[in-house]
């Protein structure tokens, strides 16, 4: 089982409001901050050898500034924010997973672009995502890719570095270097 180690603190409603609204006058003032550490996980169906890190609740944003995924090809360390009253989210990670093995948790549509490669050696990857859940006009990427012996499309390729960014529905690749 995981370790979890927390302390928690909220304001309550005044003791003469007999109902207070639970969702807005004090569930935002809910502080939680902690850490979690666990092996042999499993989420969403991307199982890890281990996953250790902080986390924090405060003014309804949950961060978790240094979050560490340990797999058998390569880790994954990232920072993630979101804000539970807009559902904007941020993530800052560095990865050197296959991105395929991680594809359960990109989506179906991450899912089906992934389809097109096969990868021999894990690639290195440092990206920032941002959006809003539930509202993909809102999502962004910005990406740095070093990756080495894979296949797109059937076509095999010794090398490529390149800052993938994504906005506004495009996808471009730009200061691209492909051998």
């Amino acid at each position: 089982p995981p370790d979890l180690s927390a302390k928690a603190k909220v304001r309550l409603a005044e003791w003469t409001n007999l109902k207070p609204d639970w969702k807005n006058e004090v569930l935002p003032q809910l502080e939680l901050e902690g850490h979690l550490q666990g092996t042999n996980v499993n989420f969403k169906g991307v199982s890890a050898l281990s996953a250790e890190g902080s986390f924090c609740l405060t003014n309804a944003i949950w961060t978790l500034p240094d979050f560490k995924v340990v797999r058998p090809e390569g880790n994954i360390v990232f920072y993630y924010e979101s804000d539970s009253r807009t559902q904007d989210y941020y993530w800052d990670f560095d990865s050197s997973c296959n991105p395929k093995d991680v594809a359960p948790l990109l989506g179906a549509g991450a899912d089906k672009a992934l389809q097109m490669f096969e990868f021999n050696s894990t690639p290195h990857i440092t990206a920032k995502l941002w959006g809003r859940w539930r509202d993909l006009t809102r999502s962004g990427l910005e990406a740095r890719i070093n990756a080495d012996n894979f296949v797109f499309r059937k076509l095999p390729i010794d090398h490529v570095q390149s800052l993938v960014t994504y906005t506004n529905g495009f996808v471009r690749a730009v200061d691209s270097l492909v051998t």
